[in-house]
């Protein structure tokens, strides 16, 4: 199990699983919605992050859920539905724990 928490500590979140896949994603509903030209991302199966304290809030920009703290506005994760994943920012992973296979989506970049 690995522990991750938002900037202010308000929301934390245990990972029960190895990740399905890290990369960079360039797509421009990344870009839209974290202000960036890619966001590192962890993929893991939906039901391997499990919320232990806080309430994260959550916003839509076209399909999936994002959710966020809604104390230090840090992003957490999105929510595939249709894949029943979860994507984690990277940024939040101990150090040496986001090791990234691949950009995607780089025809926006």
């Amino acid at each position: 199990m690995t522990r991750i928490a938002c900037r202010c500590e308000a929301i934390e979140m245990m990972i029960g699983s190895d990740p399905v896949a890290q990369f960079y994603c360039h797509c421009d509903d990344c870009q839209a919605m974290h202000g960036a030209g890619y966001v590192a991302e962890a993929v893991y199966p939906a039901d391997a992050i499990t919320i232990v304290r806080g309430t994260p809030q959550s916003w839509t920009l076209r399909r999936n859920p994002r959710f966020f703290c809604p104390n230090c506005g840090t992003r957490l994760f999105i929510e595939v539905l249709a894949l029943r994943v979860r994507g984690v920012s990277g940024t939040l992973l101990p150090p040496g724990m986001f090791r990234p296979d691949f950009h995607m989506q780089c025809q926006y970049a």
